[in-house]
């Protein structure tokens, strides 16, 4: 049998309700009696003001990837001026810094060593003739005398042939004996002997004394060998410019000895002077010959390029290097040698760079952040630094062009996320 329902349900008991409103209520109340006092009681942070400060825009701009190094200004001659003999400096005829011609005289030195060799050569000399003289007479009167008796013993020969064909005779007729016949024969061989015996003398005489006139030739030649380089020398004591160029030093005064290989002068060439300069071993696969360069003297920027490139061990260290030459574009004028110069090697060139130009900024804090000038505040924005370019620094990443940033130094507020701008006290970079 089923059990049938009632026709009015019971209505569900309700839970008990938390007052809700009242509990709302009490925190606002409390958040309230706390909040206020604190903050009308405690110290509030301030924001950093800037006041004085540069600022400056991101731009695109042309490239350029450069090395730095130092180089040496050198001419493209120059010359030391030294004295080969001691001796006294007669004349000079230029000063420090006069430009001058190939072929000018600059001094004169006079030295009594070589004007007492000179002499002694001399007398050598005039004696060295007359023993040629004395060999050469000597030489004709032995060859005459050994003719002389070649002569007679020719002669002496003919004589005894034809005393010997008359005893032939005379012994076919038997007027004379046999003995007689022979003593003719004899005579005959030693005439012939002594005549040969007298040419060869006269062979000899003549080698002899041909020896001895070529040894005093070759005496004079010797003599006459010294006296020209001795002259040469005295006239290589005036000294002369071999080139145009201009005097760098005068290290002598007239009037004054000076001793064999003493310096007198420094002479260098105006036309054209080059710079040397070394590149470390980690950039030597990246320089190459022809590439373009600027060198900076005294303030004034001249274009180069890269001409030659040799490699060197330091003498002090054993360090390797590359030892680069640079030829300039156009002719420069004189430059002191010696000069030193900054220079920039160009690896490569790019357009449209995003960079800033260099300040402060950059190493305050050594930090890779940079202050975006957003309004009237300045919010710290992380960067990525790359290659430099002069007064220019490339960024990789973190602004774009058309940006501005504070330029000035940031080490007062390195620490902090943002900092509030002075609109009157920045000046444009």
């Amino acid at each position: 049998m089923q059990k049938s329902e009632p026709i009015i349900k019971e209505k569900p008991r309700k839970k008990p309700k938390r007052d809700l409103g009242l509990t709302a209520f009490l925190v606002i109340v409390l958040s309230l009696l706390i909040g206020i006092p604190a903050y009308l009681f405690l110290p509030k942070k301030q924001a950093y003001k800037l006041d004085n400060y540069t600022y400056t825009a991101v731009r695109e701009e042309m490239f350029r990837e450069l090395i730095y190094t130092t180089s040496t200004i050198k001419p493209q001659q120059s010359q030391d001026f030294t004295s080969r003999y001691p001796g006294m400096i007669k004349d000079i005829f230029v000063e420090s810094g006069q430009d001058v011609k190939a072929g000018d005289i600059l001094l004169v030195i006079y030295s009594l060593e070589l004007e007492k060799s000179l002499r002694e050569q001399q007398e050598l000399l005039a004696k060295a003739y007359v023993e040629l003289e004395k060999a050469q007479i000597d030489s004709e009167l032995e060859v005459q005398k050994h003719q002389w008796s070649i002569r007679d013993q020719e002669k002496t020969l003919q004589n005894a042939k034809e005393n010997l064909e008359e005893k032939q005779l005379m012994y076919s007729l038997g007027t004379v004996s046999k003995r007689e016949l022979e003593e003719a024969k004899a005579l005959v061989v030693s005439s012939e002997e002594d005549l040969y015996m007298r040419q060869k003398n006269l062979e000899k005489i003549q080698i002899t004394t041909s020896l001895a006139i070529d040894t005093s030739k070759r005496e004079i030649k010797t003599i006459e060998e010294k006296i020209i380089d001795i002259e040469k020398s005295i006239s290589e004591n005036s000294l002369t410019a071999p080139f145009n160029g201009k005097v760098l030093e005068v290290l002598v005064k007239p009037n004054t000895e000076v001793n064999a290989n003493t310096t007198l002068l420094r002479l260098a060439s105006t036309d054209n002077p080059y710079a040397e300069g070394k590149i470390s071993p980690q950039d030597a696969d990246r320089v190459k010959e022809g590439m373009p360069a600027t060198i900076k003297i005294a303030g004034r920027s001249h274009s180069a390029k890269v001409s030659k490139l040799s490699y060197g061990v330091s003498a002090d260290k054993g360090t390797p290097y590359i030892l680069a030459t640079f030829d300039f574009d156009t002719d420069i004028g004189f430059v002191l040698p010696g000069t030193e110069a900054s220079v920039e090697i160009e690896l490569e060139k790019r357009d449209n760079v995003i960079c800033l130009p260099r300040g402060p900024y950059i190493s305050s804090g050594q930090n890779m952040f940079v202050y975006k000038i957003e309004g009237n505040k300045a919010i710290r924005t992380d960067v990525t630094y790359g290659s430099y370019d002069g007064n220019l620094v490339e960024i990789k990443r973190g602004l774009k062009p058309g940006d501005y940033i504070v330029t000035s130094s940031y080490e007062a507020f390195k620490d902090k996320v943002e900092i509030v701008l002075n609109p009157e006290g920045g000046r444009l970079q």
